[in-house]
């Protein structure tokens, strides 16, 4: 979706995020391109540029711009041009509303399904790592509670069953419970968590659904050894506040794709955004 009033040149400005843009830019200088790695970005040095690639994820704190805590969301889209196209992940409906109101394209990356589920892989493995730097204990032969059997909470149930991990999914979805069921994970459902840590020592949490999940109710009830992963879109859905205050280790965990597979992850940005300019080429 791109309609153009005002000349842009084809140049491509890659804005810092955490070191895949990095990675991504130097990708896109490889294929003779031109391309620019923005640490700050203005109205100016975007100006000329036909494509923009934002930071993944686009912002964690729905008002400024992920990596440039002084950049705010607002400001940023006032340096957009009719013509130009722009790339991010997770972009906030106020970002794709003001695009499609001043004819900017937009492009994210979340949107595509193969190159979530590429992503997914690698927040899966981050997520298992964080698990176990911040654990005084063994994955192996742990039980852990995984809510959410959505595209990540499927791969990442299946990598931490790889480990020796007891997996229990919780899971509302009539459809996802089947679907775990089928694939050898025991099901509950939130109504019945209470009682279940009353009787089960679970030493893992892992959250990947976006709403209140480990309230203090809940988390009044875990062992003292428990470490929590949130990967969830801020703000997840663990009560840290509680866990502070409570010294239960707790981490809100967003990007890790950029932390533990940065190169990976810009290479599966980088295909996509070539197969963009491609497209455009044949519609030449």
């Amino acid at each position: 979706m791109c309609a153009s009033s005002e000349h842009v040149t084809d140049h491509i400005c890659v804005i810092l995020g955490d070191s895949r843009q990095e990675y991504l830019a130097g990708l896109l200088r490889r294929e003779y391109l031109p391309v620019s790695f923005l640490q700050e970005p203005d109205k100016e040095s975007l100006a000329g540029c036909s494509m923009i690639i934002a930071p993944t994820p686009f912002t964690k704190d729905q008002k400024t711009v992920f990596s440039h805590p002084k950049l705010t969301i607002d400001d940023f889209l006032s340096f957009l041009r009719p013509g130009q196209m722009l790339f991010g992940a997770n972009l906030p409906q106020k970002v794709r509303d003001y695009c499609s109101k001043h004819f900017v394209g937009f492009f994210d990356f979340m949107d595509d399904e193969e190159i979530a589920a590429k992503n997914a892989v690698a927040t899966a493995e981050g997520a298992v790592c964080e698990a176990i730097a911040h654990s005084p204990v063994n994955l192996e032969g742990s039980s852990c509670l995984l809510a959410g059997y959505g595209r990540c909470g499927r791969v990442l149930a299946k990598k931490l069953k790889a480990l020796g991990a007891e997996i229990i999914i919780l899971e509302s979805d009539p459809a996802r419970q089947n679907l775990a069921k089928k694939e050898g994970f025991f099901c509950i459902q939130s109504h019945a968590l209470s009682r279940f840590l009353e009787e089960n020592p679970v030493l893992f949490f892992f959250n990947t659904a976006p709403c209140p999940i480990f309230g203090e109710k809940i988390l009044e009830k875990t062992h003292p050894d428990i470490t929590i992963i949130d990967i969830a879109s801020a703000p997840g859905g663990t009560d840290f506040d509680y866990c502070h205050k409570t010294g239960k280790t707790a981490l809100l965990c967003p990007g890790l794709p950029g932390k533990y597979a940065p190169k990976t992850s810009a290479q599966i940005l980088c295909s996509a955004v070539l197969a963009y300019r491609s497209s455009l080429e044949k519609q030449k």
